[in-house]
């Protein structure tokens, strides 16, 4: 191995070596402070600066090295309790060496004034995940990939199962036909069925055994996935600490639940909205020493996280015993941003999930609840979560955050809807009913169905998508009552399916949040179904209620043949994607995973008009869009680019190459792609 390759290797051993420092080094340091006895705690601080300074060392980091020498000298002459600036150094090594754990893994340089020996600058501090305890370490993507094959394997077991169904249909078949005939005729079908018999037969004991090593290793991986909801937590105090210290507040922090096992990445994922509602209670939540003695309450504020599970969910609470959220404020706030504040308490306390509507003041590294809770909200979404908030005036505030238990494997309601297989995951799903058409309510001209007595707005899942619905019949609807927070809706849909543990596949990068779907999964007949955001939809479906949800275009007359549309996109999830989003509307749509198969299938057949991406191998979308423009044939096609490239000088390329249209995937909203593609439909340009 050479010696680049050998350093790389050294490096990454570092990072994990670095990060497990960290905690013990803060943990240590937080005794220190509250009073433990420092003899207890002086050398194993002096022997995670002694040993940082070798392994620096060992991976030429001489500024790292250096640095840590500066902190052992100090340590091995300290005589006391750390105190004042030195203590502060000390905190703020932590600091130093989480963000250069932080650069060595994003591969950017550390070796800058990142370090000064004696007197390092302070950092804003995460916390650092402790996720390794012992044992072989493995790489999490090693595991998420470990996971997919998993999944691969039960579906392949799946499959297995239906080949012997249908041998046994078969043999069914046979045996029947073999009754039609004379005695003297059956001896063929004899020596055919004994054949088909001893094939099932060994698809039987094939399709067991293999249906319980894919449920074993299933069950394993899974296992090794999980990580206390504790590990998530690590750090929190020293975050909290630092902030108390800026904000002139005293702090308790209480951690329950922290045995409390989920899959690492939830975990991972969640560990940004912890730290940020942790960091706001502290500034905008507990009231200063003195405020707090005159009204009766401990000096010191508390701030409770925990963890709880319920049933294939995890519950995460960050809450507070400070002054609670001023409804007053957000009100007026709201009406300076043009919303017209809700009547409802709950509704009010919810607008700190506006983007931009905040009651502080002051802009600074701790203040502001209400800005960036938008985006506490979007990752929380990300997870196929919620999150809600209740506050009582001089009381405190909570925030509740419900997860699937993990990110790669969720329990689904699948539905039908516009011709469409959809998937929902279950925890959003309250209950499932068959609802009689005269059991359908009007209140304020708007349809409503009864549940437990209370009446729900009740809408075509199809309508929510954007997609066009059917008239319902005089028969009963399949309808499902689904949930999100404490926000409930009643959607009826074509056909209530099944429910089932799918694997979900990402939509890719250049699709990282599409409005309403939170991913795909492969069915194992081979359908792909849209796995749905519950959050999303029951949202969308309240906007419709209350007249604010505006309806799309119908993208054609259906009682004549539908336009024929031609998608281009070299990844097949996406194209999946906006395959069933534009046949859901109503149109023919023909696929192509590269330019110049395009090309062969727009020789063969007649097409309206042309969606494609702009990065694909061989030719891109603009190669594509000339070559179109340069043929008699195709020269007044209509064409969609949709990319990832959102950049001024990317739309202008791609509008001179000749598109009609030009729309960003990372700001993907599938109603804006069909009011485009119904636009050109309808007055196509010359």
């Amino acid at each position: 191995m050479d010696k680049a390759a050998l350093t790389k290797r050294l490096r990454a051993v570092f990072v994990e070596e670095l990060e497990d420092h960290v905690s013990t080094w803060n943990d240590a340091l937080l005794r220190l402070e509250q009073g433990a006895p420092p003899a207890d705690l002086q050398r194993p601080l002096f022997r995670i600066a002694h040993s940082l300074k070798g392994a620096a060392r060992a991976v030429s980091l001489p500024t790292l090295e250096t640095y840590c020498h500066g902190l052992e000298e100090e340590l091995d002459a300290l005589e006391g309790a750390p105190e004042g600036e030195l203590l502060g150094r000390l905190f703020a090594a932590a600091d130093v060496w989480a963000e250069v754990a932080r650069r060595l893994r994003a591969d950017e340089p550390v070796e800058d004034a990142l370090f000064a020996p004696r007197a390092p600058r302070a950092m804003s501090h995460a916390p650092a995940s402790r996720e390794h305890t012992g044992g072989l370490r493995v790489p999490a993507a090693r595991l998420d990939a470990l996971l997919v094959r998993a999944g691969e394997l039960s579906r392949a077991a799946l499959r297995v199962e239906e080949r012997e169904r249908e041998t046994a249909s078969l043999a069914a078949r046979l045996r029947r036909l073999r009754a039609q005939h004379a005695p003297a005729e059956r001896r063929p079908f004899d020596l055919c069925l004994a054949e088909i018999d001893a094939l099932h037969g060994a698809l039987l004991d094939d399709a067991t055994e293999l249906t319980r090593v894919a449920r074993d290793t299933d069950a394993d991986v899974r296992q090794l996935r999980l990580t206390p909801f504790g590990d998530v937590c690590v750090g929190l105090e020293r975050t909290l600490r630092d902030a108390a210290l800026a904000a002139g507040r005293e702090v308790e922090l209480i951690i329950e639940g922290a045995d409390v096992e989920v899959d690492r990445s939830v975990l991972t994922a969640l560990r940004a909205p912890l730290l940020h509602l942790a960091r706001n209670a502290v500034a905008h939540g507990i009231e200063p020493p003195a405020v707090r003695a005159e009204a009766g309450k401990p000096r010191a504020g508390r701030v409770r996280i925990g963890a709880h599970l319920r049933g294939s969910e995890v519950e995460v609470s960050v809450s507070d015993d400070g002054r609670g959220l001023d409804l007053e404020a957000l009100a007026e706030r709201a009406r300076e941003h043009g919303i017209d504040p809700p009547e409802t308490e709950v509704g009010l306390a919810r607008l700190v999930f506006v983007a931009g509507l905040t009651t502080s003041d002051r802009v600074d590294a701790l203040a502001g609840r209400g800005v960036g809770l938008d985006v506490v909200k979007t990752e929380v979404e990300a997870l196929h979560g919620t999150i809600d908030v209740e506050t009582q005036r001089g009381g405190g505030t909570t925030f509740s955050i419900s997860s699937p238990l993990t990110r790669t494997l969720v329990r689904v309601l699948l539905v039908r809807a516009a011709e469409q297989l959809y998937a929902l995951p279950t925890p959003h799903v309250l209950t499932l009913r068959r609802v009689d058409p005269r059991a359908v309510h009007r209140i304020e001209g708007r349809p409503v169905v009864l549940h437990e007595g209370e009446p729900l707005p009740f809408t075509p899942l199809a309508r929510t998508l954007g997609m066009p619905t059917a008239v319902p019949d005089d028969q009963l609807i399949p309808t499902a009552i689904v949930q999100a927070g404490r926000d409930r809706v009643a959607l009826s849909v074509d056909e209530l399916r099944s429910v089932d543990d799918v694997v979900v596949e990402s939509l890719g990068e250049r699709l990282p949040r599409v409005r309403g779907f939170g991913g795909a999964t492969i069915l194992p007949n081979g359908e792909i179904a849209l796995i749905l955001h519950g959050g999303d939809v029951v949202r969308a479906a309240l906007r419709q209620a209350e007249g604010g949800e505006v309806s799309l275009p119908e993208a054609a007359d259906l009682s004549a043949e539908p336009p024929t549309l031609l998608v281009v996109d070299d990844s097949l999830t996406t194209l999946a994607l906006e395959k069933t989003i534009l046949e859901s509307a109503g149109y023919r749509v023909l696929a192509a995973s590269d330019a110049e198969r395009a090309l062969r299938l727009l020789d063969q057949a007649r097409v309206d008009l042309v969606v494609s991406d702009v990065e694909m191998p061989r030719m891109s979308g603009l190669e594509l869009t000339r070559a179109l423009r340069g043929r008699t044939k195709t020269r007044g096609l209509p064409v969609v680019l949709l990319t990832a490239l959102s950049r001024e000088e990317d739309r202008r390329r791609g509008l001179d190459a000749g598109a009609d249209a030009y729309l960003v995937k990372n700001a993907f909203d599938q109603t804006e792609l069909l009011e485009v593609v119904a636009s050109l439909l309808s007055d196509p340009l010359d």
